[in-house]
């Protein structure tokens, strides 16, 4: 039981890590997407580490930026990264092409180093989906 409880703690402190400086926010037009990551240590020394995305949705007036982030135990800055490039243009379209994308990822099994996922899902209007 007390191990769940420090998970519920560590799950609980991600927003101020993804958002460590937000109480300086303040609505904006402009916002170069960063990324970024931090690591969770728990009281038994596991690691869980969050990889972030933030950035600004598309759309008009001033806006506020928001983060993805991706909690993992496994160290891989560069995959991580790049499939934050795919949910950072998907969003440019709408949140729900994301879902999609993001359950191929869940299902697919992770790459031996060197190797590579794959994961079908299109983006509309990039001319890869199929009418009908």
């Amino acid at each position: 039981k007390g191990q769940k409880e420090e998970e519920e703690r560590l799950l609980q402190a991600i927003p101020l890590f993804c958002f460590p400086d937000g109480n300086n926010w303040a609505p904006v037009t402009e916002f170069t997407s960063e990324t970024f990551s931090f690591v969770l240590t728990n009281v038994d020394g596991s690691r869980k580490i969050g990889y972030c995305r933030r950035l600004l949705p598309s759309g008009r007036g001033v806006r506020l930026p928001e983060v993805f982030c991706i909690i993992s135990c496994l160290g891989c800055f560069g995959l991580f990264s790049k499939i934050l490039d795919e949910v950072e243009k998907r969003r440019q379209i709408s949140m729900a092409v994301i879902y999609p994308f993001m359950q191929g990822l869940r299902e697919s099994s992770f790459p031996a180093p060197g190797k590579t996922v794959t994961i079908k899902s299109f983006i509309p209007e990039s001319g890869t989906e199929v009418g009908g």
